[in-house]
């Protein structure tokens, strides 16, 4: 019977050791969005992530909101520039900036795609390629650069596509370098 107990208690107390510490760098309110950047890491991680949100409240409940390339910089380059003076956090590897189509210039661009020809839908490969270029991660690049970081590539899960194949939107993390 212990045996049993204690199996149960290490189950218990060994998932909390996964939760992650999260340590807001940045809070904001900009284009009727609140904007929050925090950093990320288990507890005796060696790397962590930067967790990029835009909301608002709305009845209570937490809805994204659309922001724009301005906001992106501003609210970000201030969060990397507060990390830049924690010495207790664990090094960033990545960015997690969440679902692409509620970055007004991503999504004006994905939504031109939509009108284009008829295509055959893109893979996993070519649509974290299409992350990292300019047109779509060109404010996030400027904002890590001014913190010495370098864009190095993107993953994505959660891909949509529209009728025609082109994307629509994807839940996607930035991973990142010095």
């Amino acid at each position: 019977m212990y045996r049993n107990i204690l199996l149960v208690l290490s189950v218990f107390l060994s998932a909390s050791c996964f939760a992650g510490v999260d340590t807001i760098l940045h809070f904001s309110e900009i284009e009727n969005c609140k904007i929050e950047v925090s950093h990320s890491a288990t507890p005796k991680s060696k790397t962590g992530t930067i967790l990029f949100s835009s909301y608002k409240t709305i009845n209570g409940i937490n809805m994204t909101c659309n922001i724009g390339k301005k906001a992106v910089i501003k609210s970000l380059s201030h969060a990397l520039s507060v990390l830049a003076t924690k010495e207790n956090l664990a090094n960033v590897t990545s960015v997690r900036i969440g679902h692409i189509q509620y970055y007004k210039w991503v999504k004006a661009y994905l939504e031109s795609k939509a009108n284009s020809t008829t295509r055959e839908r893109i893979g996993y490969k070519k649509f974290n390629e299409l992350i990292v270029t300019d047109v779509i991660s060109k404010p996030f690049q400027v904002a890590l650069q001014n913190s010495d970081f370098k864009l190095n590539s993107a993953s994505c899960e959660k891909r949509v596509y529209y009728s025609n194949g082109a994307p629509e939107d994807g839940f996607c993390w930035l991973v990142i370098g010095r």
